[in-house]
């Protein structure tokens, strides 16, 4: 009985391991990290050129949270138009990463650098009064050229359709 036991835990653990197979390498610290904090450093401070300097031409943005299989994704000049709202029209606006949060870099072997933040946004609509406080999670595509090239935001809307209705 012993010695089924044991085999049955040998074989469990074999097959256990077997099946893993590496698919990249996840850091804490990266240049796409370093990237991606000072695009949004200046995203919150307002600075158009700097942000503009930080995304590649044909940067697609997409909410992650949409179930319309058929939305077209924004680009570059979105992103920042939507940068100059944000700024014009909330007062204390900051993003900061959530309490005990810290972005990753994930470098995957074909499909280039993934940074992936938790962020908390906080903000008061400057005409409504509705407050922004709400986590924020990002996955950005940084390219070779260390220019982020893929924004997939996921919050919820509940909060800016307060805003927007």
């Amino acid at each position: 009985m012993k010695k089924t036991a044991l085999c049955i835990i040998f074989l469990c653990s074999i097959s256990g391991t077997a099946q893993k197979k590496k698919n990249g390498t996840i850091y804490r610290e990266h240049p796409a990290i370093q990237v991606v904090d000072a695009m949004f450093t200046a995203f919150v401070a307002g600075d158009t050129d700097k942000v503009a300097s930080y995304l590649a031409e044909d940067l697609k943005t997409f909410n992650g949270t949409s179930s319309n299989k058929d939305a077209k994704p924004g680009t570059k000049e979105d992103f920042l138009e939507q940068m100059n709202w944000m700024n014009e029209n909330f007062d204390y606006f900051s993003m900061e990463p959530s309490k005990g949060a810290y972005p990753d870099a994930l470098e995957y072997d074909e499909s280039g650098t993934w940074v992936q933040t938790w962020d908390h946004v906080k903000g008061v609509h400057n005409k409504t009064g509705v407050k922004l406080d709400m986590p924020m999670h990002r996955l950005i595509v940084v390219n070779d050229e260390n220019k982020i090239k893929t924004i997939i935001n996921y919050f919820d809307l509940r909060i800016p359709m307060e805003i927007w209705v």
